[in-house]
């Protein structure tokens, strides 16, 4: 039971939540700004303001009724999350941690949010380190949860693949009255999840409770497939979106809302900036798929643009991929290694890791460029690329590839 003193506190921080959840900037990063009202609205010093708000967001999420759905995995999270509250938000009242607030702190300004007539809360739960995912739960414990997939993600704090397995299933609550959903594709997970107590539902393409009877694509790596004598159709290429809405379609079945408008709902979802996202340019067609990268990621999103049909040349932008730890080098020359069974032409790269599998691995089918600087590679576009052609950005953020879009409409690039 909350306590008279705790609810009066909540109330008077969720202006300053609402602030920040609307503001520009990471979680943590807009918590800082705003750490010195928060410090006196808590009635804590600057040093206490983030443990004091995950005690207190812990302390009300045990008040709520809402029905929360926690989501990790290494790839996936976030666009599985936000296709989720596209469909549920129009039948249910519907809330979601912003963005990629999937960190305790953020997660803890997510929670504040939910309000007494909130049916479904989407959690999203990341993490870079041992116990992330554990202190998320310890803000806000999800009656459903699911795994996406278990791949080579943040190894340098997880230090492993069965470290990754091992922290994600941190997000699993096995005891009655809870629910997991699993996708059973991913062997590790499938080999390694037990549940004892908790409803278990699977997802998948190959073996699953929830697959296609028929899967069809098009020449834009479209996806068209059918589920329980549904069509479904997707506007985001490739088969790791196909997984993030067959995950969708199992949770909602679950919630019992018709198949008929998930199917509707879904064709209508458009992905969040910066992910599969499609735009048109002088400069050929882009996918923007640059929010984050891991091994898995990229592999996935390299197969789905070999197989797309185009008049001109294939032109992949690559970053480096973040946090792998001691064998970072190593996967960067598998994603060059795999190019070279694919259909595509040009292959740009920028980062150190990338630099060093260059030196490395230098027999390749495709020419392979690098550059140091966002500007070079817009210059090189401006100067090689036309309108029949297709460009893939994909690379983490901390390169910036966004940028390319900004610099490429400038003349003085050019």
């Amino acid at each position: 039971m909350i306590n008279k003193k705790t609810k009066e506190l909540v109330y008077k921080v969720k202006p300053y939540i609402n602030t920040i959840l609307t503001s520009a900037g990471a979680a943590r990063v807009c918590l800082y700004n705003n750490l010195s009202s928060l410090s006196k609205t808590l009635e804590v010093a600057e040093k206490e303001v983030e443990p004091t708000l995950k005690k207190y967001a812990s302390i009300y999420t045990t008040t709520i009724v809402a029905k929360v759905i926690g989501i990790t995995g290494s790839c996936g999270k976030t666009t599985t999350k936000d296709m989720i509250f596209h469909v549920c938000k129009d039948t249910f009242n519907t809330i979601a941690t912003p963005r990629n607030y999937n960190n305790s702190i953020g997660i803890s300004f997510a929670s504040l949010q939910i309000q007494e007539n909130t049916d479904i809360a989407i959690i999203e739960m990341g993490t870079n380190s041992p116990g992330d995912i554990e202190e998320s739960v310890n803000v806000i414990t999800p009656h459903w949860s699911i795994i996406t997939n278990i791949q080579n993600s943040h190894l340098e704090g997880l230090n492993s693949l069965y470290g990754v397995l091992y922290e994600k299933s941190n997000i699993i609550i096995d005891k009655p009255g809870f629910t997991t959903f699993i996708n059973s594709d991913d062997d590790l997970l499938k080999q390694s999840i037990n549940i004892h107590h908790a409803e278990f539902i699977t997802f998948g393409i190959n073996s699953s409770k929830f697959k296609p009877s028929l899967l069809l694509w098009d020449e834009e790596q479209l996806p068209s497939f059918i589920i329980n004598d549904t069509c479904f159709i997707l506007q985001l290429p490739g088969i790791h979106n196909l997984y993030n809405a067959i995950a969708c379609i199992t949770v909602y079945s679950k919630l019992g809302i018709p198949l008929l408008i998930i199917a509707e709902r879904l064709r209508r979802f458009k992905p969040a900036s910066l992910r599969s996202g499609i735009i048109f340019t002088p400069y050929g067609k882009w996918v923007l798929d640059c929010y984050n990268a891991n091994p898995f990621a990229v592999k996935q999103v390299l197969l789905s643009i070999s197989k797309m049909k185009v008049k001109g040349k294939k032109i992949v932008i690559l970053s480096d991929m973040l946090e792998l730890g001691e064998k970072s080098v190593f996967f960067h020359i598998q994603i060059l290694i795999q190019l070279s069974y694919l259909n595509i032409q040009i292959v740009i790269t920028i980062g150190g890791n990338f630099a060093q599998a260059h030196s490395e691995f230098k027999n390749t089918d495709y020419q392979l460029l690098r550059f140091t600087s966002v500007d070079n590679i817009a210059n090189f576009i401006y100067k090689n690329a036309t309108e029949d052609d297709l460009v893939l950005i994909k690379g983490s953020r901390k390169f910036h590839l966004e940028q390319l879009t900004e610099l490429i409409s400038r003349s003085e690039v050019f």
